[in-house]
C-alpha cells in the first residue's frame, strides 16, 4: 500500500513540477515562437499584400534594419518596438487564431465529426474577422490605424529580413516574406495621457484629449467605421496629438452606423467606460469630468444622457458574446 501511495506521490510531484516548468516557461518567453507565428491557411485568402514603389520600399527597409526588442502581447498579436522608438511590429498569434491539436486530430467519425467542424470553423470566422478588421483599417481607416505596412499573407518577394530580440534577450532573424506581419506608428495609450495630465492637475488639457478620442469615433461612424473593441483606454492614445487606435483587429464596416440611431448606442459604451474609468480612477475630478462626457455625448447625438443612469449590463453582455 505505502508503495502505491509513494508512486502515486511521484506520479503527482512529477505533473506539477512539469506544470510549473511550462508556466515558468511561458512566463519567461510570452511563448514567442517561430511556429506560433506562422500558419498555412486551408482556404484561399482574399486579402492582398499592398504593392510599394521604391520610395516606399525603401523606407520599409530602413524601419526594418533596426532591430526590435519585445514589448508586450495582446490577444492577437506579439509586439516589439523599434530601436529609434518610432515604431512597432506586430506579429500575428496564430496559436489563438487557428484550430488546437486536439481539436485538429480528432477523427471524423460521429460525435467528433460535427464537434471537430464547429471548432474549425470557429476559428476560421475568428482569423478571417481579425484580418477582415485590419484590411479595413490599411485601407479605409490608415490615418487613425497608423498602420504603415500591413502583410496578410506569405509572399516571395519582399525579400526582407528584421531581428527581433524576444523577451528574454534572445535574438532571432525573421524573414518577413514567410509570417503575417503588420508595423504601425508607435504612441501612447489615452489611459498613459490621462494619468500624465491627471497627475498634473491639467483638465482642460485631459478634457481635449478625450475630446479628440470622441471626435474620431464619430468620424469613423460617419464613414460607416465602428470597433467592437471598446477598450478605449488602452486600444486608443495618441502619436503626439493625432489619436489612433492601438488594434483594430475588431473594426468593421456597417453603413447604418452612418446615422446616430445606429452610432448613439455604441458612441454611449464608449463614453460610459471613460466615466466609469474616471469614477475609480480620479474621484476628484470625477463630477466636473462626467458632466462634460454628458455635454459631449450631447454635442455628437443631439440627446441629453445622465451618466449615472447608464446601465452597463447590455454592455458587458455584448463583450462576453464576442468573446472580448
Amino acid at each position: 500500500m505505502n508503495g502505491r501511495l509513494k508512486k502515486w506521490g511521484c506520479f503527482f510531484l512529477t505533473v506539477l513540477c512539469l506544470f510549473s516548468l511550462a508556466r515558468l516557461y511561458y512566463k519567461l518567453t510570452a511563448d514567442f515562437r517561430i511556429a506560433n507565428i506562422t500558419y498555412q491557411l486551408p482556404f484561399e485568402a482574399p486579402w492582398k499584400v499592398p504593392s510599394l514603389n521604391g520610395e516606399e520600399y525603401h523606407h520599409l527597409q530602413q524601419i526594418v534594419d533596426q532591430k526590435f526588442s519585445y514589448i508586450g502581447k495582446g490577444a492577437q498579436c506579439y509586439a516589439f518596438v523599434s530601436q529609434d522608438g518610432y515604431y512597432v511590429l506586430k506579429f500575428f498569434k496564430f496559436k489563438h487564431l487557428k484550430p488546437n491539436l486536439f481539436v485538429e486530430t480528432l477523427p471524423n467519425i460521429p460525435p467528433f465529426r460535427d464537434y471537430k467542424q464547429q471548432g474549425i470553423e470557429r476559428k476560421k470566422r475568428k482569423l478571417i474577422n481579425v484580418f477582415n478588421g485590419y484590411d479595413l483599417a490599411f485601407h479605409k481607416n490608415c490615418e487613425t490605424s497608423a498602420l504603415i505596412y500591413l502583410h496578410l499573407i506569405p509572399t516571395q518577394d519582399l525579400n526582407l529580413k528584421v531581428t527581433v530580440k524576444d523577451k528574454i534577450g534572445f535574438e532571432r532573424t525573421i524573414n518577413l516574406d514567410d509570417v503575417v506581419f503588420l508595423i504601425q506608428k508607435k504612441g501612447e495609450t489615452l489611459r498613459t495621457r490621462l494619468h500624465h495630465l491627471f497627475n498634473e492637475h491639467r483638465l482642460e488639457e485631459a478634457k481635449e484629449a478625450v475630446a479628440s478620442i470622441l471626435a474620431m469615433y464619430i468620424s469613423e461612424y460617419k464613414q460607416g467605421i465602428y470597433d467592437h473593441d471598446h477598450g478605449v483606454l488602452h486600444n486608443t492614445g495618441f502619436i503626439n496629438s493625432q489619436p489612433f487606435h492601438l488594434d483594430v483587429g475588431k473594426l468593421n464596416q456597417d453603413e447604418r452606423m452612418k446615422e446616430v440611431e445606429f452610432y448613439k448606442k455604441d458612441f454611449e459604451q464608449v463614453i460610459w467606460k471613460i466615466d466609469a474609468w474616471m469614477k475609480v480612477s480620479y474621484p476628484q475630478y470625477y463630477a466636473e469630468f462626467s458632466t462634460f462626457l454628458s455635454q459631449q455625448y450631447q454635442r455628437w447625438t443631439g440627446e441629453t444622457i445622465e451618466m449615472t443612469a447608464i446601465d452597463p449590463k447590455p454592455f458587458k453582455k455584448k463583450r462576453k458574446l464576442l468573446g472580448l
